[in-house]
Formats: structure tokens, sequence, C-alpha cells
């Protein structure tokens, strides 16, 4: 059974199954299960299998959500990294000019969770399946470790795709980053669930900076997954 706080997505996924076990009463607990490899269902396939049991019909009238902590929410550390490609001239701060079409280094670096898994899994509210985000974001000629703050979305059921996106300043300047995986299927989650394709726009004159494409390393996949906190 779970405990109320610190619990590890490496404790969960001990026996290479997911399960999660909600408290019915006391001495009791049901548990959600779905089978699989852990590099396929670790990290961010939990919040697919919580969605699945969350969107169940009967789930709230046999009161499997009614004794989780209103105040119990969740966290977890994700990195990407890649490339971006300049679609214009951008001068840097020292006045240097980095033509369009040159291709540097992208990386971003987050913390993303929600305060109150109940209304994180709630298929009904407003916050359902979105998830805060906050970190750093280094593009290689533009800023490094930027600031930056914004959502994670996870739309598997109605468009398929995990959405990121926020906003960082450079030099006083607003930038915002718009990125997506995509075409997300159960056949295709090592490259899906691994890949994002993003854009960074210039909030100022809504024009487009770069196109980046960034991945999530599976050798960072034991860091990540132990990354999952439970907080109260």
């Amino acid at each position: 059974m779970l405990p109320s706080s610190g619990v590890t997505l490496g404790q969960l996924f001990s026996r290479g199954k997911v399960e999660l076990l909600v408290r019915k009463e006391a001495g009791k607990s049901t548990a959600f299960r779905w089978g699989g490899r852990r590099r396929e269902f670790a990290g961010q396939y939990l919040g697919e299998m919580l969605l699945i049991s969350g969107l169940c019909p009967i789930g709230e009238k046999m009161g499997l959500f009614s004794k989780i902590p209103r105040r119990l929410g969740f966290r977890m550390n994700e990195t990407m990294r890649g490339t971006h490609r300049l679609v214009k001239d951008y001068e840097t701060r020292d006045g240097n000019i980095i033509p369009a079409g040159s291709e540097l280094p992208f990386e971003f670096s987050c913390k993303w969770g929600h305060p109150n898994l109940v209304d994180y899994f709630n298929p009904l509210g407003n916050d359902f399946c979105s998830a805060l985000l906050t970190g750093t974001v280094t593009i290689g000629g533009v800023c490094e470790a930027a600031s930056m703050r914004g959502s994670l979305e996870f739309r598997y059921l109605t468009e398929s795709l995990i959405r990121y996106a926020f906003d960082f300043e450079v030099d006083g300047r607003p930038y915002a980053f718009v990125g997506e995986k995509r075409d997300i299927r159960p056949w295709n989650l090592h490259r899906t669930h691994t890949t994002c394709f993003g854009t960074v726009t210039d909030v100022e004159d809504g024009t487009k900076l770069c196109d980046a494409v960034v991945h999530f390393d599976l050798k960072d996949l034991p860091t990540f997954a132990g990354s999952l906190r439970l907080e109260s």
C-alpha cells in the first residue's frame, strides 16, 4: 500500500507492473494494474494508467478516490535535449549575427506536477491531466538556463499527443515555446513518447525564431522514474 508521501516510481515498478493502491477503508485496498515492460510504462505512462482508472464510470460510486487526501499532489523532473534551427537572423547581446538556418543545441530541464491528484485526474475538471511546468531552457546562441514557466498537458484520448508550453525572457524580451509529442499510439511509445517537435516565437512581434526537435534519452529513464514524489 502506498504511503501518503515520499513514494518513488522505482518502488511502484519494482515488479515490472504498474500498481496504484487506493485505500478504500481501514485494512482494505483496491489495486489497479496495467502489466507491461518497465521501459514502456515507467515515468510518464503512469499518467495514462491513472487516466483510465479515473474515467471508469463507476469509479466515483465505488468510492475509489474518496480516501485520497484532497491536498495530495505529485511532481516529476524531466530533461529534453536536441537541436534548434533558426528561421531568421538573430543578433546576440554582443552584436554578433547568427544567420538563419544555423543549427544549434536546445535543451530544457523542468519540474512538472500538480498539487492535487483528485483535480488532476478528474475528467470533468479544468485541470484534467494538465500540470504546472517550471524550469530552465538553454537555446544555443540565444540564452543559457533562462527561467521558464508553463504547462504540460496529456491529450492522449482527444488528440494523441502531449503538449509542452512555456514562456521565458531573453534580455527582457519575451518568448514562448510550444512543443508536442505527436501521434502517440500503444505500438510506437518508444519513439513518439521520447520525441518533441516545437517552435519558439518572439512574443513582441509574433514572428517565429526557430524550430526545435528535442528528445528524452532513455538512458535518463531511471533518474526520471526515480524523481516521482507524492506530496501532501
